[in-house]
């Protein structure tokens, strides 16, 4: 996987990526993962891979000041970000295949989709467990197969169109632990003796088409990649054939599907 499909966005990019298209995804799945974990008073959390935080903050509205929290990742752009937006938790610069914590040093840690992206999954799996304190709780979300989120599958197939495999395949990256079976063989060489995974959906809602598209080119490394004529001619083709998505209210919306790996 390249710097590209690894989504590692620079400072610029990744404040267009908080504004915009956390509140359009991320906002409401990071919701789903804080459910998930159940974060009890005086517990100490870790978002693993945490970007601009988003899982983060969304622990802290739910908690307050009654757990401790801390936001690691590797991408100092995404950091400087969630820096900005919440000043009072502790963001650490940090490789999720080499966390810098000792063992079980937190009750609940959460990776909500990032385990794609790295180089040796099954040793970031590995650091997660080896920081989770006896009787808490891991949880890792990752997207379902392109085929199952009905909205980025077409998507995709414009964005080949326009731009070839090189753009459809930076676009593919998030998805490409989407098959259960792939995600049971690497879970089968960690050293997790007991999990579950569940399927689970959200619906997104977009402004409108273009909001759409802006948010998986400018808060993505294809805007490193694409053209402006590409990107025009995207466009076009995006508000003549996606329209399907667009509701009576007249904003975007579709059903999005991820599996939440859950380890205890």
């Amino acid at each position: 996987m390249n710097k590209e499909q690894m989504y590692q966005l620079e400072v610029e990019s990744a404040r267009f990526y908080e504004q915009n298209f956390v509140p359009a995804v991320f906002s409401s799945w990071a919701q789903k993962v804080i459910n998930y974990l159940d974060l009890r008073p005086s517990e100490d959390f870790l978002d693993v891979a945490c970007g601009t935080g988003i899982v983060a903050r969304t622990a802290k509205c739910r908690q307050n000041k009654r757990v401790h929290i801390t936001g690691c990742d590797i991408n100092k752009g995404m950091l400087q970000v969630a820096q900005e937006m919440e000043p009072n938790i502790e963001w650490v610069v940090g490789d999720a295949e080499k966390l810098p914590f000792e063992s079980r040093t937190f009750d609940k840690i959460a990776c909500q989709f990032a385990l794609m992206f790295f180089s040796n999954k099954v040793k970031a799996i590995n650091e997660m467990v080896r920081l989770k304190r006896n009787g808490g709780k891991v949880v890792i979300s990752t997207w379902d197969i392109l085929e199952a989120n009905e909205g980025y599958y077409d998507f995709h197939r414009l964005l080949e169109e326009v731009g070839g495999k090189a753009l459809g395949d930076i676009l593919m990256a998030p998805f490409s632990l989407g098959k259960i079976s792939n995600i049971n063989l690497i879970m089968s060489e960690s050293r997790v003796s007991s999990y579950r995974i569940e399927n689970v959906r959200e619906e997104v809602v977009f402004p409108s088409i273009k909001y759409w598209i802006d948010c998986d080119i400018h808060g993505s490394p294809i805007a490193e990649k694409i053209t402006e004529p590409q990107y025009h001619q995207l466009l076009g083709l995006a508000e003549e054939q996606l329209e399907k998505y667009i509701s009576e209210e007249g904003d975007v919306r579709f059903n999005m599907s991820a599996h939440m790996i859950i380890i205890e």
